[in-house]
């Protein structure tokens, strides 16, 4: 999901991160992997859509913490949520497809726009979205069609797939052929069929600019169609773009000063004095801010950048730290730190031990805590939620995970000690349960 704070990288011949370099080598062969992966967190705290989903964690959260503490819920508040963050991410294929990835070529049969409202906290919300009709030939020999709501989720993987390409390009290999078609090359595919062949780069160009709206798939929609009347006009592809980009500033103006000024100082608000809770948000809020920012001047920045020279990748990485990435590497489930868990930002502990590193662990943990317990609904289980993995369990080093490994494996929200010190899930689990004062245990020495 978008709004995740660590990148998992496989157990491949070719590790992406090697344990004795300790960081990520610029002549890695899964270099165009990790590239993928940078990019979605790059989206996920430098856009519109990434500071939703970003939001929308955050109220998942709020209410958890209101329900755990036995404060009554608004249940229409929580059914309207699912529909905003369902209307922000769409569908990743369409619902009513068989399970196997098409075998053939897929084709975009209709698109078709539509609205559904939302009330939250008393007010009127109406969520924008666009339906899209596929068809496509599968291993069974027959040809499937199907409907999606085209969103975030298609945005978000045609980008980084676009990318995971320029970087193999530079190395001169082909475009990987084993992502598939629908969500990686759907975009694509919706432009041709709305406006005919484009240009990759314009493709990916507009996918980012709809990235800053609130409505990403109705964006990128409308985007495509006044590109195609540019061009129906007789202009360049470049011209086309330009003009997108200057007709679309003052709404995204709007939307950059209404997170600026009021969204996301809410949010901190919310998080003042919760400890790591308030640590995490005021370090991603500090990032939304000089990324924004950024978008404000340059909404392509991140693309402007990759393209500019063969090492733009690492240009961008040196701006925008990439955030924790777990290393997987060959062995059995059960050894301890057989993987490894790396952090790019260096900043110093704070007087409570607390470096964004740590905090992004916990923060992660938190979401992860709070999705385990979260129904289709948007309400949450009363009773335990099915057994689950510390997201960290074959990389962690501290004290907990030697000495209640049971526990770590199966439900690590119960490795909470109510207590002064606790691993990096515990951290997660306290803050959104209001208790501050908590540190990271070490693993004891001898």
């Amino acid at each position: 999901m978008p709004n995740r704070f660590l990148i998992v990288l496989d157990d491949s011949n070719q590790p992406y991160i090697s344990r004795e370099l300790g960081r990520l080598d610029k002549d890695s062969l899964q270099l165009h992997v990790f590239a993928h992966e940078y990019w979605h967190y790059l989206h996920n705290v430098s856009t519109v859509a990434g500071f939703k989903s970003f939001s929308i964690e955050q109220h998942h959260v709020a209410a958890f913490s209101a329900a755990r503490q036995g404060l009554p819920v608004n249940v229409e508040d929580r059914r309207s949520m699912t529909v905003i963050e369902y209307g922000l991410y769409g569908d990743a294929v369409p619902p009513d497809w068989p399970e196997s990835d098409p075998s053939g070529s897929v084709a975009v049969t209709g698109v078709e726009d539509g609205e559904d409202a939302a009330p939250y906290g008393g007010k009127p919300t109406v969520v924008h979205h666009v339906c899209v009709d596929l068809s496509a030939a599968f291993e069974d020999g027959q040809t499937h069609a199907g409907t999606m709501l085209f969103g975030a989720i298609a945005l978000y993987e045609f980008l980084a797939a676009y990318v995971e390409d320029h970087v193999l390009a530079l190395k001169g290999q082909a475009s990987t052929d084993t992502l598939p078609i629908v969500p990686y090359r759907l975009a694509p595919l919706l432009v041709d069929h709305i406006a005919g062949k484009v240009d990759g780069y314009f493709v990916a160009a507009l996918a980012t600019l709809a990235l800053l709206d609130v409505h990403p798939g109705k964006a990128f929609v409308m985007f495509v169609r006044q590109f195609a009347e540019e061009r129906d006009h007789g202009v360049s592809e470049e011209v086309a773009l330009a003009s997108i980009i200057k007709r679309s500033q003052d709404r995204r103006t709007a939307v950059f000063d209404t997170i600026l000024s009021q969204d996301l100082p809410d949010l901190e608000r919310v998080h003042s004095d919760r400890g790591l809770s308030e640590f995490a948000v005021k370090y991603y809020g500090s990032m939304f801010r000089g990324l924004l920012e950024l978008r404000r001047e340059e909404p392509l920045f991140d693309l402007h950048v990759l393209l500019a020279k063969p090492d733009g990748l690492f240009t961008l990485f040196n701006n925008v730290d990439p955030c924790n990435m777990l290393q997987r590497y060959p062995g059995d489930d059960e050894i301890v730190e057989r993987d490894a868990i790396f952090g790019f930002d260096n900043t110093a502990p704070d007087d409570n031990g607390i470096t964004p590193s740590i905090a992004a662990k916990a923060f992660h943990a938190q979401q992860h805590y709070v999705r385990a317990h979260l129904l289709e609904t948007g309400l949450f289980v009363d009773a335990a939620p099915a057994p689950g993995r510390c997201p960290f369990y074959e990389a962690c080093p501290l004290e907990v995970r030697t000495q209640t490994p049971e526990v770590c494996r199966s439900s690590p929200w119960n490795a909470f000690p109510g207590a002064q010190e606790g691993c990096w899930y515990s951290l997660g689990v306290a803050a959104t349960h209001s208790v501050v004062k908590i540190r990271v245990r070490p693993r004891s020495e001898g």
